[in-house]
């Protein structure tokens, strides 16, 4: 399924690959990566392709899924920083619908509070009757 990721990368370590994850937090994760050739990285995470997104140098990039359960990805040489972040779709437009929504109902509330005060009869209205 992810042949295609593969193709063109030469298996064999660098001689000075080094990654150190730099920052975590349940939905970021950071790291440090410098290597003097391309490498394939696999990370010791749960592979999950509907949220998770990588970045490396502010650049989004694909990922695999490596040994069944982990994610891994072809990350090339040089120094670079590694940035997965949990970005699902549903979280984001579940949040859009909230503002819209709390935004409708103000508007009704503010509405209604209008109305509610132009209908109001005024004190000379009440004595007159």
């Amino acid at each position: 399924r992810f042949e295609n990721q593969l193709q063109g990368f030469q298996k064999g370590s660098g001689n000075n690959a080094s990654i150190k994850l730099t920052s975590y937090k349940p939905n970021e994760l950071i790291y440090s990566f410098n290597s003097d050739k391309d490498e394939m990285v696999i990370f010791s995470e749960i592979y999950y392709d509907k949220g998770w997104n990588v970045y490396i140098d502010n650049e989004k990039l694909p990922y695999f899924r490596a040994d069944y359960v982990l994610r891994g990805m072809i990350v090339p040489a040089g120094e670079h920083e590694i940035i997965w972040k949990f970005e699902p779709k549903a979280y984001y437009a579940g949040g859009t619908i909230m503002i819209i929504s709390s935004i409708i109902i103000l508007l009704f509330f503010l509405f209604a509070m209008a109305d509610g005060l132009r209908q109001t009869p005024s004190s000379e209205t009440n004595k007159a009757k």
